[in-house]
């Protein structure tokens, strides 16, 4: 919680010559008649808002204290062990305080193949192929088995 103390006194003609110098814009011009005395007060605000000090039947504060409160967000630590996208309502909270990223490296092998098909390195417990040599002989490549054909010249 934070605390603020502001204490305001100024003459009417301190604020006369902050009004013509262009010091305070009008709005925040406030000057009491110096036929009588002016009824000051303290304002102590809890909360925002907008106070006047005719609602307290006061020409004005001389002191202000603000102690309104400001509320902490829930934040939480998150742990993340894998790649993806995290998103602090799925935890029940505002944020992260924290993240820690503890993501192992990515187990890669090389594959050699020498016949067509489907490949697939999570079937081997690998998370990728870093090299892959394909060698599948010709004839097997355009899906045709190879055949040797043997001719005899007749006469």
């Amino acid at each position: 919680m934070s605390k603020s103390k502001f204490n305001v006194v100024m003459s009417v003609g301190e604020i006369e010559n902050a009004y013509k110098s262009g010091e305070f814009p009008d709005a925040y011009c406030m000057m009491t008649s110096p036929l009588r005395n002016s009824v000051m007060g303290t304002l102590v605000a809890r909360e925002n808002g907008m106070y006047h000090a005719s609602d307290d039947g006061l020409d004005g504060y001389d002191t202000v204290e603000v102690v309104v409160p400001i509320p902490e967000p829930d934040l939480k630590h998150l742990d993340v062990n894998k790649n993806g996208i995290y998103d602090p309502s799925d935890y029940d909270c505002a944020g992260f305080s924290g993240v820690t990223v503890i993501v192992p490296p990515a187990k890669i092998t090389q594959l050699s193949v020498t016949q067509n098909g489907v490949y697939r390195a999570t079937d081997d417990n690998w998370d990728g192929y870093g090299v892959v040599t394909v060698n599948v002989p010709e004839a097997f490549a355009m899906g045709k088995r190879q055949v040797l054909m043997l001719t005899k010249e007749v006469r």
